[in-house]
Parts: structure tokens; C-alpha cells; sequence
């Protein structure tokens, strides 16, 4: 019968020393590891762009483990904080080596130097209590050595005062000892004893010594005292959940047990001194949850672990990590360790030091529920001799199988029996059949799933028809809509347009919109006085008798909506003068409505291709947007340029030694530009310098001009005007939200009279980003970013755009041009490949974005200074809306003076 060896204050002290040793030796590590860390996190940051799916797994992985080992390090240097340490231990380990140098039992602050006279009486305890006091020499004087730091004072000249402290400390929490000599009768000695204060015993002074370091009270008994005054007369009212002190009237709140002996307590049995538990079935399932997390609390002897882990020696298994379930239950089954079977969870977590695999909160109680459900069934359903419930085990695999959690099923084994295995499965079928004819069985979910699209449309025809606007109100107000559109030649683009597009090439495919879709999808058109049209149109549909009927700004900026019983029916979007007359159009037919005017497929691509390159605001509406772009570059492909004569090519696509004379300095500038672009992180390249990289140019092949987008263009622009001070810089507006801010920088070439002049191409375009993030797939060999083949396509046709806008068609016809080039190139980059594969630059997905993008709506509200406009018919404007006060003025043009302006149409209205 082996017997535990007794705890001291003294080997407690021991181990605390070498337990704060070691959590600073721990602590000391982990700052290495944070340094190391954080080190590794800078250097990938550095080549952030350049980084391989790896590299980014990898960045994630040392940030989370850079904040973990931060941590602990924090509680490590608090655990190994020696000071902290003595200044709550220093008295009572003062008080325990007096009494132990003295050899006394009990130890009183006051007394004298002589022991007890019942101690003394007793030579044997006298013996025992000397060689007590010479064996504790050695730990003496490193307690004396130690809790120098923390006092300051020697131990001899202060023992007494830090006795007495500690004692008056925790005179309630320790076990008080009174002595006294038997043969004293006199009333002298019985007032001396009465005078005479309570001394403490080493058993006393171990619990005061756990209270403080440990902050818990190894006594087995823990008085509950009155917060206030101390005093231990404390009523309880379990009714109202309140003690109530007897001396000071102080009421605190407490949590009472009710159920104070559930079947979770365990019950000692006071003759025997056996423990039990009464049987439950929930208390049973709960251990099998908890044991396949290795939650349980049992406390497995270290002779098992030293057993297995002998065995796992002799089996050569050097890798914890690859230890499996399986393997440690045969270990166990050779050493006939069979009742920790149940227990192996625990134990491959103690020796591997990986996590078991955690349920959620959730799923356990779900568990539980479909458990209580299971049991009320069990005894309708199960054979007429059986008495016991089904195996936990079995039970808990087939709910994880409804739930289709398949990653715990080896958790959670069946039985090896086939006999047993087919009559539990009867048994489950029986009741799962009950429970399933509750609500749905399983050919109903089918049903229902199957069902679901004919459920939806039929929800929708519903709504559209009793839910204001119905149906007929929407039809009626899209042809009012769509009227004056026709009769004051806006243009119509969207959805709408695309619908009567490939309405009349008559494929074989199903149309943008169902019949009964057409009148209830919103109109969109472009305007160039887009208030005015508001205006006009809310007084229409409120002459017409429409309810509710109000008009105010979007969350696009220059975009206005109007809605009807708060619906929306049409947006307005606009279009400066210049841009609207260049905007391609075609007549047709829409909803019954002849001749509207609508943008041409090709144009409704610009925007389309857009949400491709920008995943944070227009995504959410890829899946209906995407089948639009396949079928309108199907039907409605891009015009291609035929390839021209090596004589009549641009000057972009000679070599250097074959461009004219007036278009090297041009080509000078470049060249600075790209040098002076090269590493710059907010820079990203478009137009023929991203073409030399798709086209996978010559070196001798120098671009013309240099087109780039910044994500911070006020920098970027001020630091070139200062690499390029002699040159013209000319600096657009933006076009509406199809292109941003551009600074266009035109060559100084000197004329014969001495005079300088600029020549009419453009070698630098800078564009602003406008709070959009740039896809890129990779960097050229010069390492400047390049922006995704499809991006730049965008930019080229926008471009294209704007340059007619500003009647500059030979600079339109090299955007065209350039879409050709970018298209024939991507078709011979895709010949083995697709848009999907991550290792084809010419992907369109898994890219790198260059710049932090923001929100429409912050972009809306970027430098925003006027109220938000809101208009409703028939009242008027709040304060802070007033008509008179809503500045609408859109530009397009240079910044130097030469734009074009709209005047606010309120003050003319």
C-alpha cells in the first residue's frame, strides 16, 4: 500500500522558486520567438505583391502566432514574477521558519523564546522537534536569502512583526490554536491565558500560505463571512436568493442550488465511504461529449503514460503527431489498460499536444435535444425484452450523420457486432420514422427543395400583384418613363437595353427578362441635367395620381432614383453634354414604347467588364451579370482593327531606331517614367506598357506613352510635375464614375524659331484610382505592377470614350486599336489554358489588388459639402434640402478653365 508523500510550507516554497525560475527562463524564449516572428512578418510584407498562395498562408499563420506567443509571453513574465511572489508569501514564510528554528508546534507572535510548557513537558517531542529544525536548515537559508529582495529587512529584526501581520490577516481563515499550561488554577494564570493571543500551527500557516499564493484556501472548511463587518452569523433566505447578516443587517446576493443533490453530485456513502452517482441517461451522454473532446476530469496516474510511452519506444514511433487513435487503443489493449479505452481522446492530447477535435456549444445542445426526443420514443420502439437503452456511441454517430457532421463519425464507433448493429438499426428506423412523420419525411424535404423555384415565383407573382405598386401600377409608370425618355432623346442603358438587344437577334436562348419581369425591373438612363429630369418626371407620375412618389440621390455619385410607394422605378444617371452626344446608341423597341434611344451593346460592356475587376462592391451582383457578359460578347464582339502596313504602324509599335525624330523625345520620357515608377507600390500600369508585357515585346520595342493608374494620385502627381518641370501638364475632370482624375504631360519639343511647343501626343497619363483597388497578375521584368489584361481593356475602351468626348479621334482610334491587341493577345495566352487558371496571367480571378478600396458610398461623400437632395412632389423641401441650396454643377474637361459647366436646374426651374 503505497502512501503519498506529506506536503509542507517548505516544499511548497521549493517548488514555487523553481516554478518562477522557469517561467522566466519560458518567458526569455518566447521573446525570442516574438523577435524571430515579427521579423519573418516585415520580410513578408515587404514583397507582399510578389507573394505565392504559400507565402500568404504562411503571412496568416505568423500573425496569428506572433499575437499567441505575445500572450504568453505577458503571462509568463507575470508568472515568473519573483517580487510579486514574496510580497504576498514574505510573512507567512517569516512566521513558518521562526517556529521551525525554535521547534515549537504552534507559534504565537508574542511569545517567549522558550517553548510551550506542554511542548517542552515532552522530550520526544522536543527530539522531534529539533531534528525537524536542523533538517529545514538548507531551505531556511534560501528563504532567508530570497525574501531579503522583497522586505528589505532581516529576519531576525522583523520575524515577530511579520508574523503578527500575517496572523491578523487571515484569523479568520486559519485554524486557531489555543495553549495553555494544564496545571494553572489561580485566577493570576487564568487571566493570563485569557490575555494570552490565539498562536498558529503549521497546518495553519500552509493554508495561509496557498490563500496568498494560490489565491484559494486549501482548508477544508471556508466560513462564509458578512462583506461589511466580517462577523460569520449569516441568515439565508433561499426563497428571495439573499443571506442576510445578523450583526449589521448587510445583504448580499447569492446563486442557490435548488437541486442541491442532482444526479451530478456525487454521493459518499458515510459507513462505506463508497462513492455514486444515480443513473441518468443525459449524465452518461454528457460523458461521451466530453470524453471525445478530452474534456473529461479524470486524473490518469503518471505509471500509464510512462507504460505507454515505453511501448511506443519499443514500437520506434518518433512522431507524436502521427500517433492515431486506432494504434494507442492496440497499446492499451497489449499493456491491459482496458478501462482507459474510454479515455484515449485524453491521453493522445497529453502525449501529442494537439487539441482533440471540439464541438461546438451549438451542436452539443442540438445533440442533447435530438438525444431527449430519441429517449421518449425508445421504449414504443424497442424489442419487448430489452431493457437498456441503445449504445451512446451508436446514438451519437446517427445524429451526426443527420447532421451531417461526418467529421466526428470516428469519433463515435458502431458496434462490432453484426446481430446488435442490425437490431439497434431496426430500433432507430422505427424511431426515426415517428419523428420524421412529426413535420417532414425525407421525400417531403425532396419535395420541398425541388419545389422551391415554383414556390419563389409564385411568392413573387403574389406580391406583385396585391403589393403596392402591382404589377399593372409598375407597367403603367414604365411607360410613362419610358415616354418621355423617347421624347426628350435620354438615353436608356442597363438591363432594359441589353433585354431589347438581344431580343432582336432571336437566339435560342431565354431573354434578360421573363415577360412578366420586364415592367416590375427599374429603368436606367443617362441625362445631362439629371435634377431637372427628376424634377420633371416626380411631377408626372404625382399628376398621374401615384402615391409616395419621391426623388433623391443614389448611392452612386451623380445618380439620382426615383421611387413609388417607396419603390424604386427608375434610376438617373449623369452624363456631362460633352460625353452624352458621344455615347453609342441604337433605336428600338422596348415594352411596347418605339423608338427609344439606347446605348449599343459594346458600350454596356464597359460597365460590365467592370464588376469582373472589382470584387469588393459589385460582386453581390455577378451571378445575374455574368450570363450578360458571355452573351453579349457572343453576339456583339468587339470591331477589330485590320492590321496596317509596317509603314503606316504607330510610332508606339516601331522599334527605336525606325520612330521619327520629333517622337524620341517622347520616348525619352517614358523611359524616365518607367525608371522612376519601377518599386513604387501605389503605381499600376495600363495601356502599351502593360501590352509589351501581355505581347511579351522585344527589348528594342519602347512604348510610346506610359499610362498609369495611382492609388494616390495627389502625391504621385506632384512628384512627377517635379521629375518633368518643364513640361505641359494638362489635368482632366473625371467622367462621371467611368474614369477618375487624369493629368495628361505633353513633351516640350523646340521649335526652329527658339520657342518651345508641345506636341499633340501625350507621353505620361496619370489616372486616379478614385478609391477603386486595381487587380494586377503580376510585374514585368522591370518590376512595375501590371494591371489584369481585362482591367486594362476596361481602361482602353473608357479612354476610347473620353477621347472623343473631347473630339481627340486619332487618340480613340489607339484605344480601339489597343482592345484589339489586348483581345488577340489574351486569345494565344489562353490557347492551353482558361481565365480560371491561377498561373496564366492572363487569369481573372486569385488577384492582387493594388490600393485600399472604399465604399460607393464613401467615395460619394469623399469632399461632399452640399446636403443630400430629396425631392417629393406638392411639398417642400426641408431646410436642409432646399432646392435653391443643392449645388449640382458636373464638369468635364480640363481643370484649367476650359470645361464644361451645368448650371444648377433648380434656379431655372
Amino acid at each position: 500500500m503505497s502512501t503519498s508523500t506529506p506536503r509542507t510550507l517548505d516544499m511548497e516554497h521549493s517548488h514555487a522558486l523553481a516554478r518562477l525560475a522557469k517561467e522566466r527562463k519560458r518567458s526569455r524564449d518566447l521573446e525570442a520567438e516574438v523577435a524571430s516572428l515579427s521579423d519573418r512578418i516585415a520580410e513578408l510584407e515587404r514583397q507582399k505583391l510578389d507573394l505565392s498562395d504559400e507565402g500568404f498562408d504562411e503571412l496568416k499563420r505568423c500573425s496569428s502566432l506572433l499575437h499567441l506567443r505575445r500572450e504568453e509571453a505577458r503571462l509568463s513574465r507575470e508568472q515568473g514574477d519573483e517580487v510579486r511572489y514574496y510580497a504576498k508569501a514574505a510573512g507567512t514564510l517569516f512566521s513558518y521558519y521562526e517556529m521551525v528554528d525554535k521547534g515549537i508546534k504552534h507559534y504565537a507572535p508574542d511569545a517567549p523564546d522558550a517553548p510551550d510548557a506542554s511542548v517542552a513537558s515532552d522530550a520526544s517531542h522536543a527530539s522531534h522537534a529539533s531534528h525537524a529544525s536542523h533538517a529545514s536548515h538548507a531551505s531556511h537559508a534560501s528563504h532567508a536569502s530570497h525574501a531579503s529582495h522583497a522586505s528589505h529587512a532581516s529576519h531576525a529584526s522583523h520575524a515577530s512583526h511579520a508574523s503578527h501581520a500575517s496572523h491578523a490577516n487571515n484569523h479568520n481563515a486559519s485554524h486557531v490554536v489555543l495553549t495553555a499550561s494544564s496545571n494553572s488554577a489561580s485566577a493570576g494564570s487564568i487571566l493570563s491565558y485569557m490575555s494570552r493571543k490565539p498562536s498558529c500551527s503549521a497546518a495553519s500557516l500552509f493554508d495561509s500560505y496557498v490563500h496568498r499564493v494560490n489565491q484559494t484556501c486549501a482548508s477544508s472548511v471556508a466560513p462564509l463571512c458578512c462583506s461589511h463587518c466580517g462577523a460569520t452569523t449569516l441568515s439565508l433566505c433561499t426563497q428571495d436568493g439573499y443571506v442576510c447578516c445578523d450583526a449589521c443587517n448587510t445583504m448580499q446576493y447569492v446563486l442557490v442550488d435548488h437541486e442541491r443533490s442532482s444526479n451530478r453530485d456525487v454521493h459518499r456513502d458515510v459507513a462505506s465511504g463508497n462513492s455514486y452517482i444515480a443513473y441518468k441517461r443525459i449524465n452518461h451522454l454528457n460523458e461521451w461529449i466530453n470524453q471525445v473532446q478530452g474534456k473529461e476530469a479524470t486524473e490518469i496516474p503518471d505509471e500509464v503514460y510512462d507504460l505507454i510511452l515505453l511501448e511506443i519506444k519499443k514500437q520506434k514511433l518518433t512522431n507524436m503527431a502521427t500517433l492515431r487513435k486506432a494504434q494507442l487503443k492496440g497499446i492499451l489493449k497489449k499493456l491491459r489498460l482496458h478501462k482507459y479505452y474510454e479515455h484515449i481522446p485524453h491521453i493522445l492530447s497529453r502525449l501529442s499536444g494537439i487539441p482533440s477535435q471540439l464541438i461546438s456549444p451549438e451542436l452539443e445542445d442540438r445533440l442533447r435535444f435530438m438525444f431527449s426526443q430519441v429517449q421518449v420514443l425508445f421504449y414504443k420502439h424497442a424489442p419487448v425484452k430489452r431493457k437498456n437503452f441503445l449504445s451512446y456511441s451508436y446514438c451519437l454517430h446517427k445524429m451526426m450523420q443527420l447532421l451531417e457532421k461526418d467529421q466526428y463519425l470516428d469519433s463515435f464507433p458502431l458496434l462490432k457486432s453484426r446481430e446488435k448493429l442490425q437490431m439497434q438499426d431496426i430500433t432507430w428506423r422505427k424511431i426515426c420514422d415517428e419523428l420524421e412523420e412529426m413535420l417532414y419525411r425525407e421525400q417531403d424535404e425532396q419535395a420541398l427543395l425541388m419545389d422551391l423555384p415554383n414556390m419563389l415565383r409564385e411568392a413573387t407573382s403574389l406580391r406583385n400583384a396585391r403589393v403596392a405598386p402591382t404589377h399593372s401600377q409598375r407597367r403603367v409608370v414604365l411607360h410613362r418613363i419610358l415616354e418621355y425618355t423617347s421624347r426628350n432623346d435620354r438615353v436608356v442603358f442597363g438591363g432594359h437595353a441589353v433585354h431589347s438587344a438581344l431580343d432582336t437577334v432571336g437566339d435560342d436562348q431565354p431573354p434578360i427578362y421573363a415577360a412578366e419581369e420586364v415592367a416590375v425591373a427599374d429603368l436606367e438612363f443617362y441625362s445631362p441635367e439629371p435634377v431637372a429630369d427628376l424634377v420633371r418626371l416626380c411631377d408626372l407620375l404625382n399628376a398621374d395620381g401615384h402615391k409616395r412618389v419621391q426623388g433623391k440621390e443614389a448611392m452612386h455619385l451623380g445618380t439620382y432614383t426615383i421611387s413609388v410607394e417607396f419603390v424604386r422605378v427608375c434610376d438617373v444617371s449623369h452624363m456631362p453634354e460633352p460625353a452624352y452626344r458621344s455615347i453609342p446608341t441604337r433605336r428600338g423597341c422596348v415594352d411596347g414604347v418605339e423608338n427609344v434611344r439606347m446605348v449599343t451593346p459594346q458600350f454596356a460592356m464597359i460597365d460590365h467588364l467592370r464588376m469582373l475587376c472589382d470584387p469588393f462592391t459589385s460582386y453581390w451582383k455577378l451571378d445575374r451579370m455574368l450570363p450578360r457578359i458571355l452573351r453579349i460578347q457572343r453576339r456583339f464582339p468587339f470591331p477589330t482593327f485590320q492590321q496596317q502596313p509596317a509603314s503606316q504602324q504607330p510610332a508606339s509599335q516601331q522599334p527605336a531606331s525606325q520612330q521619327p525624330a520629333s517622337q524620341q523625345p517622347a520616348s525619352q520620357g517614358v523611359a524616365k517614367v518607367l525608371e522612376w515608377a519601377v518599386g513604387r507600390s501605389t503605381l499600376c500600369a495600363v495601356g502599351e506598357v502593360a501590352l509589351a508585357f501581355y505581347e511579351a515585346a522585344t527589348p528594342d520595342t519602347v512604348p510610346q506613352d506610359a499610362t498609369l493608374v495611382s492609388s494616390a494620385y495627389a502625391d504621385d502627381l506632384a512628384a512627377l510635375r517635379a521629375l518633368f518641370p518643364n513640361d505641359k501638364v494638362i489635368e482632366y475632370h473625371p467622367l462621371v464614375d467611368l474614369l477618375g482624375r487624369r493629368a495628361c504631360f505633353k513633351p516640350a519639343v523646340p521649335r526652329r524659331s527658339g520657342r518651345r511647343s508641345s506636341s499633340s501626343r501625350p507621353f505620361l497619363t496619370l489616372i486616379d484610382a478614385s478609391g477603386r483597388a486595381t487587380p494586377t497578375s503580376g510585374r514585368n521584368a522591370d518590376g512595375l505592377c501590371i494591371a489584369s489584361v481585362t482591367f486594362c481593356i476596361v481602361s482602353a475602351l473608357t479612354i476610347a470614350f473620353a477621347a472623343r468626348a473631347h473630339r481627340h479621334l486619332s487618340m480613340a482610334d489607339a484605344q480601339d486599336r489597343l482592345v484589339d491587341r489586348f483581345s488577340a493577345a489574351r486569345l494565344r495566352g489562353l490557347a492551353d489554358t482558361t481565365v480560371a487558371d491561377i498561373t496564366s496571367p492572363f487569369r481573372d480571378t486569385m488577384l492582387v489588388y493594388v490600393g485600399i478600396p472604399m465604399s460607393e458610398m464613401a467615395r460619394h461623400f469623399q469632399g461632399r459639402s452640399h446636403p443630400w437632395l430629396v425631392y417629393t412632389p406638392g411639398r417642400k423641401c426641408r431646410k436642409d434640402d432646399d432646392d435653391g441650396k443643392h449645388p449640382f454643377e458636373q464638369q468635364i474637361g480640363r481643370c484649367d478653365g476650359s470645361v464644361a459647366r451645368v448650371s444648377d436646374p433648380f434656379k431655372a426651374h
